[in-house]
């Protein structure tokens, strides 16, 4: 099967790859893989003793790096959770065998993608075991993985955008690049593609029974992280129900950023272009606000219609 890469996760031991097939159908694949950090060891024997006390390490290997421009003997560490990589550092950084600890931050999906040299977008050649997954049309576990070559795929996106009244959720519209354009409500609309529901909870849910129903690969949105995504996390605890719009039907998690938190979905790519706007295009543009009305209609000469 021919599989192209747009997210990772990891579950347990597990790296999960996200993505779809050549036909665009939604796929989850599951990989097993190892952790590891190196050590610069003053003493080996001695780091070796200290190492294999440790119930949380599985292997050690002897391997040759490059520290700088010079070449060096380390000792690879290879751990069984990547939780566990902070705990075994820490148990023998400070130790008179040890020289330095190298690469215990790197992300462990991170680590896993430069490994296997896999970027986002990129092809594989896919064989393994069909797995059950709810959510997803196929779920595979890894046993062969190869580069592939292909084009980039068309993906399925939806855009959404809230509004609100004294903090309250009062309409939610979305549109895809199918052509499908629906807005919710509960106050009586008159524009075309209007479904109106009772209340706001019945709204909330609607919105995210028409994200399963239309299955995007990425959901956009503008401000999504610090508004539409916290007010909507907000009205769903005040309801005491799930905004279940991930592929394996969970609620959204949080992430944080540099700067902020930001809304993180499992099987489907957020794309928040409001960091966008401020950090790569406002030197730029010639608005001062970047509000979605005034960004709009700099970009595309199109601004927000008020209902």
């Amino acid at each position: 099967m021919k599989f192209c890469v747009l997210d990772a996760d990891y579950e347990d031991e597990k790296i999960v790859l996200y993505g779809v097939d050549k036909k665009g159908m939604s796929v989850k694949l599951e990989d097993v893989y190892t952790p590891y950090f190196y050590v610069l060891p003053k003493n080996k024997i001695g780091v070796l003793k200290k190492l294999k006390k440790n119930s949380h390490v599985r292997s050690v290997h002897e391997e040759k790096r490059l520290l700088g421009k010079e070449k060096v003997d380390v000792l690879k560490v290879v751990v069984d959770k990547p939780q566990n990589i902070l705990h075994v550092r820490d148990a023998i950084k400070h130790a008179q065998d040890v020289a330095g600890c190298y690469e215990y931050t790197i992300n462990y999906c991170k680590r896993y993608m430069i490994d296997k040299k896999i970027l986002p977008f990129s092809w594989l050649d896919i064989k393994g075991k069909e797995l059950k997954s709810s959510g997803f049309a196929r779920c595979i576990k890894v046993e062969r993985m190869r580069h592939a070559k292909g084009d980039t795929p068309r993906l399925k996106t939806m855009a959404f955008d809230i509004e609100t009244v004294d903090n309250k959720v009062v309409m939610i519209s979305c549109i895809d690049n199918t052509g499908f354009e629906k807005i919710i409500t509960y106050k009586p609309c008159p524009k075309k593609n209007c479904t109106v529901v009772t209340d706001e909870k019945a709204m909330i849910l609607e919105f995210v029974e028409t994200v399963q129903k239309r299955d995007p690969d990425v959901i956009v949105g503008y401000n999504t992280d610090q508004f539409d995504f916290e007010v909507l996390k907000e009205r769903c605890s005040a309801y005491k129900i799930e905004l279940a719009i991930n592929r394996d039907f969970s609620g959204i998690q949080w992430i944080r950023r540099t700067k902020a938190s930001a809304a993180r979905l499992i099987g489907r790519i957020h794309v928040d272009l409001l960091p966008f706007v401020t950090y790569v295009l406002a030197t730029q543009l010639e608005s001062e606000v970047f509000n979605l009305n005034a960004i709009a209609q700099e970009l595309i000469g199109k601004g927000k219609e008020d209902v």
